[in-house]
């Protein structure tokens, strides 16, 4: 687990162009207690000084002379070759916001800075990206030990096979020996007391691959543990954004629409200045529409407020509209009796996998259904394009592994179950099952 010291002796660095801005940044962070910070105003350096230092956290500067935060996150890339950018943006523009974030930034703070917003950014940001960086290290640590219980499996099996051929040279030679019994039996003794040698390191070596099979299983658990701290970190990162996107974003959006609409009313302005309003007031409304989008793609407000069905349908139709493929859905109505935590599963394993179809199948038809079978809910999602290889996306070599890898760690952490079914000319079908229990009220 990440400890409170972890997180202060994190290193941060901080890269502005405006002295003012690091001084204040350095100052806030030193006062929180954090120990490890260095700061640059010169965006060139920022990849090189990553490259030596792995920085826990980087607060990019947005507006740079020469060389903007869009581009130095592009250089990050290189570096960072899990996808993972320990990036927190600082901007004065809203509208860099979510290109920030979908260029690869985990977060933002606005100009001018509001320093409790700033901290708890910056622990939050810490938080995710120690766990990351922990689950790594235990994966890491965990191919190692395999590698090393295949070892001593492979040692096992060679003093296995010595044994049987000498048990079956002893037996061959069985009917020669009669007469040399007087003569050899000394020489039997010792070979004798040489298997019992051998048949207790096998039993030790036994032993002791026990121990290391379920020291495995433990760091798997530990592993599996972490995996889904992050995944409901994330969603709970989700949430607070798309939050904040509705309740801000688009409130703000929405004012200045307002206040172009009282312009276009009240002024007297000439045909040309009125054409320029119109403009502004359309592009204005085409933003909202795409933060709309966004932060439903985020966290769907609709999932809380009125259940998975609704959000399902909401996400269907967009889907359907963007993307010009045909998806026909159909649902038990019970399954709004699941919890918000399955609900949640449910809804994220479908979008996973609607987004995989779209970019990757060139399907036309989805099909998705979601029913009441034996003490579970089932969810199928299946198409008509193109086949893959189940097992070899899913290898730990592949790194387009991680989608599916978190569909199953979201099932496994409800109780569910999840198969991935993929074969050519019929297409793929993902099931999940989720424990469905309906507890009878006592007459």
């Amino acid at each position: 687990m990440i400890s409170p010291a972890d997180m202060l002796q994190a290193r941060i660095l901080i890269v502005d162009d405006q002295e003012a801005n690091v001084s204040l940044l350095e100052q806030m962070l030193r006062n929180a207690g954090y120990v490890s910070i260095a700061s640059t105003r010169n965006p060139y350096e920022v990849c090189e000084l990553h490259r030596m230092n792995r920085y826990g956290l980087i607060l990019l500067d947005l507006e740079m002379p020469g060389m903007d935060g869009f581009q130095v996150m592009e250089g990050l890339k290189e570096i960072e070759t899990d996808g993972y950018l320990p990036v927190l943006v600082i901007t004065a523009q809203p509208g860099h916001k979510l290109r920030a974030l979908k260029a690869g930034a985990k977060d933002f703070v606005s100009k001018p800075f509001d320093l409790a917003e700033v901290l708890l950014r910056v622990h939050n940001m810490l938080e995710v990206r120690l766990l990351h960086l922990e689950i790594k290290r235990l994966f890491d640590q965990l191919v190692v030990d395999d590698a090393l219980l295949q070892n001593e499996f492979s040692e096992r099996k060679q003093i296995e096979e010595a044994l049987h051929r000498t048990q079956a040279q002893l037996s061959l030679h069985a009917g020669q020996l009669e007469e040399q019994v007087a003569e050899r039996t000394s020489e039997l003794a010792a070979t004798n007391k040489e298997l019992e040698a051998s048949v207790s390191f096998i039993r030790k070596a036994n032993e002791e691959n026990q121990a290391l099979f379920f020291e495995s299983n433990i760091m798997r658990g530990q592993l599996s543990q972490l995996t889904r701290q992050i995944i409901m970190a994330q969603e709970d990162l989700r949430k607070e954004i798309s939050h904040e996107l509705h309740d801000g974003v688009v409130q703000t959006l929405i004012g200045i629409n307002i206040e172009l609409s009282a312009l276009r009313k009240g002024a007297v302005v000439d045909v040309h200045t009125m054409k320029k309003i119109g403009y502004t007031q359309r592009l204005v409304e085409k933003s909202v529409i795409e933060v709309h989008r966004f932060a439903r793609e985020l966290r769907p407000a609709v999932l809380d407020d009125l259940g998975l069905i609704p959000a399902l349908h909401a996400y269907i139709k967009s889907l359907a509209e963007r993307e010009k493929v045909k998806i026909q859905m159909t649902a038990f109505g019970g399954v709004e009796a699941l919890g918000d935590d399955e609900r949640t599963v449910l809804f994220r394993v479908a979008q996973e996998a609607l987004t995989n179809v779209a970019r990757h199948a060139r399907a036309t038809e989805i099909k998705m259904n979601i029913s009441k079978i034996s003490g579970a809910i089932r969810m199928e999602i299946s198409d008509n394009g193109r086949s893959f290889l189940v097992e070899k996306i899913v290898s730990a070599k592949n790194p387009k592994r991680l989608g599916l890898v978190g569909m199953k760690e979201r099932v496994e952490m409800v109780g569910g179950s999840l198969t991935i079914e993929s074969e050519r000319g019929k297409g793929t079908t993902v099931r999940v099952e989720i424990p469905f229990i309906v507890k009878e009220i006592p007459v």
